[in-house]
């Protein structure tokens, strides 16, 4: 008897498998569909993903290319201070014993410590800290690495090279900077490498005595206060190239502003 159900049971197990094969056989495409319905999905979500990542690496290739046209269409505002052995008397101009630059907009900076040839007025000295003895130059009476003036200029440049449509700004510099820094090219026999770089110049001055007529004093500590709201009394040309962006943006200084007010080189009195 155990014997019959197990014959039964067998049998039953073989009709089973027969209908199975039948009815595949009868719906291959469907059982191909079954088989290869899971990996079609992920094929799917990954082209999704494939597209999603290019769609975003060109977003970004087009803000770049965006930011690139607008620095290429706007000028770079570009502000300068020297700090240097003394005053300009005459035709006695001073040497330089520092360069700071800085890129209005963006965290662009350049700074180099120079030797002079001239001896630091002791005037010069209390208004910049620096001073310059036995082949030393310091700051606040600690050393500082330093270059020669033809080295400085030449790293000038090379920094300048770097951006487009050139604006240099200095805090009364036809009076002043313009003027030493014209005389340092000259000696060092760098104007034409300078006249190829195309730079114009503007002084701070005129454009915020246009922009905002009639303040009691336009020297940099008193612009300071009124426009930032803090107390400056420091000469060291990095720290006034920092206030004067600073106090450039407050006074809603634009790049227009800055154009209407540039000049080419020739307008700088020529100290050669």
């Amino acid at each position: 008897m155990d014997s019959d159900k197990k014959e039964k049971s067998k049998l039953k197990q073989q009709e089973c498998k027969k209908r199975k094969k039948d009815k595949d056989d009868y719906l291959p495409e469907a059982n191909e569909a079954r088989r290869c319905e899971i990996p079609t999905k992920k094929i799917k979500v990954t082209e999704e993903k494939q597209a999603g990542r290019a769609n975003e690496s060109v977003k970004k290739e087009e803000e770049k290319k965006k930011i690139i046209e607008k620095e290429r269409t706007e000028p770079s505002i570009v502000i300068l201070d020297l700090d240097t052995t003394g005053l300009i008397n005459g035709n006695n101009i001073p040497d330089i014993t520092q360069i700071a630059a800085s890129k209005i907009g963006s965290q662009k900076t350049f700074y180099r410590y120079v030797s002079p040839e001239q001896i630091i007025s002791n005037d010069a000295k209390t208004v910049s800290g620096i001073d310059w003895s036995n082949g030393i130059l310091t700051y606040q009476g600690n050393p500082v690495d330093f270059v020669g003036i033809k080295t400085a200029l030449n790293d000038f440049l090379d920094w300048l090279k770097k951006f487009d449509d050139v604006i240099i700004v200095a805090q009364f510099g036809f009076g002043f900077d313009f003027i030493v820094m014209d005389r340092a090219l000259c000696s060092c026999d760098l104007k034409d490498r300078f006249n190829s770089i195309g730079a114009t110049f503007c002084d701070s001055i005129n454009i915020i005595k246009d922009k905002h007529p009639g303040l009691g004093s336009y020297a940099q500590k008193s612009l300071a206060w009124h426009f930032c709201g803090e107390t400056y009394d420091t000469h060291n040309a990095t720290d006034d190239v920092a206030m004067l962006k600073k106090i450039l943006k407050n006074a809603g200084i634009s790049t227009s502003d800055f154009r209407r007010h540039s000049v080419d080189y020739t307008s700088i009195p020529n100290k050669c």
